[in-house]
C-alpha cells in the first residue's frame, strides 16, 4: 500500500490527505440471515440445543493474517439465533491440533495471547459505530465500543453472556447478547452490520467472515450483513442502582487525628432510562466514587494535571458521546477533592476527599437522520475544611464554591462515513468568573475514502 501524507497545521485545523493505491484483493459482502427461536438456550460454550441444529451456519473465512485473502488454515463455522430478548452467536472451531489451543486464564477485559472468537455488531447500521464481544477459550470476556471506524472504547462494559468449551476436535464458544445492550433504531424488519473473527494464536492468524483487505480504508463500513431482524422492540428501560459505602482506616495518632482513627459513610443512586430504542437519559444524586477498581498510584512531579480514567458508571454511560481528539471535556473534574489550600496551614482537622455532587443529569443517543446528541449538566456543593494555622488558632474556610457543569455535543454522520461536530462546555462557579470552550471538529472522506480531511 502507497501513502502520500501531507500535514498542514494552522491554528483552525489539521490537513491530512492520504491516497491509496489500488487493492488488487477484492473485500467481501457477505450477508446472514439469523434463525428466530423459541427454545432456551443455555450458555454454556457447547452448541448442543437443538435449535443450533437448525441455523444457518457460514463457514468461508478468510485470512487478514498471516496469508491474506487465503482461506483460513482450521475450518471456522458460525451461526446466529435470535429470539424477543437477545441475540445468539454459536461458534465451532474445529482444530487438527487441539492439544495446541491456547486457552489463558484472566481478568475480564485483559488482553491476552490466546486463541479466541470475536463478534462485532454495527446495530445503527450507520458504517461508523459497532459494539465489539470477545470470548477466549478459557471463557473469559471483553467488550469495547468503536466509534468513529477505528476507536476503542475499551472502558464500555454492559451485562451479557459468553463461555466456551475445548473438546477433541477443537473448540466451541456462545455468546448470548441482550438487545437492551446496544442501540438501533426501531423497525419491523433490520439490517444491521455484522463481522465475526477468530484468532488462533500459535499461528498469529486472525479469520474474518467478511473480509476486507489491509489497504482498503475503513473498517466498520465494510462489515457484512446481518438481515431480517423482525418483531424486536427495544425496551425502554429503567435502572435504578442505588448504593451505599462505609469505610474505617486507621493511622499513627497526630494532632490532625487524635484518637487515629477516619471514619467515612456515603450513600447515593444512580438511575437510567430509555427514552426510546436511540435516546437514554441518565441521572444520578452523589455519584459513587468507591468503585472496585481504585486509581492507582502515581507521584507527580510536574507542573501537569495528572489524568485519571473516569470508573464511575453516571460518567461512564455514554461517555463516546463526548469525545473528540481534542480534549474539552474531562469529567474528573466534576466532584474533584477540592483544591484550595490556605496560606497559613500548619494541619488539618478536616479536610472533604471529594466534592459532594448535588446532582447530574445527562442525554446522550443517536437520531435515525445521523444525529448524535450528548448534553450533560451537573451541581456540586459547597464543601468546607477546618485546620489549625501557623499561630495555633482553628480555622474553618470554604475549601470548594457551588459549582455548575455544562456540556453539550453535537455531530452529524453520514452514509460516506464523514462527520462534522460541534462541542461546548460551561463552568459556573461561586465567586469564580465563568469559564467557557468549544470547537468544531470534521472528518470527511472522498473517492471511496482513499481521501481524508480531518
Amino acid at each position: 500500500m502507497q501513502r502520500i501524507i501531507l500535514f498542514l497545521i494552522t491554528p483552525l485545523s489539521v490537513l491530512s490527505l492520504v491516497q491509496q493505491s489500488s487493492a488488487e484483493l477484492q473485500a467481501t459482502n457477505r450477508s446472514l440471515e439469523p434463525t428466530r427461536i423459541s427454545e432456551k438456550i443455555k450458555i454454556d460454550g457447547r452448541l448442543t440445543e437443538n435449535a443450533w441444529s437448525k441455523a444457518t451456519f457460514v463457514s468461508d473465512f478468510l485470512q487478514t493474517d498471516p496469508d491474506e485473502g487465503q482461506p483460513g488454515t482450521e475450518i471456522t463455522r458460525a451461526a446466529v439465533l435470535y429470539d424477543d430478548e437477545a441475540i445468539y452467536i454459536g461458534f465451532s472451531c474445529l482444530d487438527s491440533e487441539p492439544g495446541k489451543i491456547v486457552k489463558t486464564l484472566s481478568i475480564r477485559d485483559d488482553w491476552t495471547s490466546t486463541d479466541k472468537v470475536q463478534v462485532e455488531i454495527d446495530s445503527y447500521h450507520d458504517h461508523l459505530t459497532a459494539y465489539f464481544f470477545e470470548v477466549n477459550a478459557a471463557g473469559v470476556l471483553r467488550d469495547a465500543y468503536r466509534s468513529s471506524d477505528y476507536d476503542y472504547d475499551m472502558s464500555w462494559n454492559s451485562v451479557w453472556e459468553g463461555d466456551a468449551s475445548v473438546g477433541p476436535d477443537g473448540w466451541s464458544a456462545e455468546l448470548r447478547i441482550p438487545f437492551s445492550c446496544v442501540r438501533f433504531t426501531d423497525s419491523d424488519d433490520m439490517t444491521w452490520g455484522l463481522n465475526l473473527g477468530r484468532w488462533i494464536i500459535r499461528k498469529q492468524e486472525y479469520d474474518i467472515w467478511n473480509f476486507k483487505p489491509q489497504s482498503v480504508s475503513g473498517d466498520v463500513a465494510h462489515f457484512g450483513h446481518l438481515e431480517h431482524i423482525r418483531g424486536v422492540k427495544p425496551a425502554r428501560h429503567l435502572e435504578i442502582l442505588p448504593y451505599g459505602v462505609s469505610s474505617r482506616s486507621t493511622e499513627a495518632r497526630s494532632l490532625s487525628n487524635p484518637d487515629g482513627l477516619d471514619m467515612d459513610a456515603n450513600v447515593g443512586v444512580d438511575l437510567k432510562y430509555g427514552l426510546s430504542s436511540n435516546l437514554t437519559v441518565d441521572a444520578s444524586v452523589n455519584p459513587d466514587f468507591g468503585q472496585v477498581e481504585s486509581d492507582p498510584a502515581v507521584i507527580n512531579l510536574s507542573t501537569y494535571e495528572t489524568f485519571y480514567e473516569e470508573k464511575r458508571p453516571f460518567f461512564i454511560e455514554g461517555a463516546r458521546s463526548f469525545d473528540t481528539d481534542f480534549t474539552l471535556f474531562y469529567s474528573r473534574r466534576i466532584g474533584r477533592r477540592p483544591a484550595t489550600e490556605p496560606d497559613d496551614l500548619d494541619y488539618y482537622i478536616q479536610r472533604p476527599k471529594f466534592t459532594t455532587i448535588l446532582g447530574a443529569a445527562k442525554l446522550t443517543g443517536k437520531t435515525r437522520s445521523g444525529w448524535e446528541l450528548g448534553f450533560l449538566d451537573a451541581v456540586t456543593e459547597r464543601e468546607h475544611a477546618s485546620y489549625v494555622d501557623n499561630s495555633g488558632i482553628q480555622q474553618r474556610i470554604t475549601a470548594e464554591e457551588p459549582a455548575n457543569y455544562h456540556v453539550s455535543r453535537i455531530k452529524k454522520e453520514f452514509k460516506s462515513g464523514s462527520s462534522v461536530g460541534f462541542m461546548g462546555t460551561a463552568v459556573h462557579q461561586l465567586a469564580v468568573y465563568p469559564v467557557y470552550s468549544g470547537g468544531l471538529d470534521w472528518n470527511l472522506f472522498f473517492k471511496k475514502r482513499d481521501y481524508e480531511f480531518e
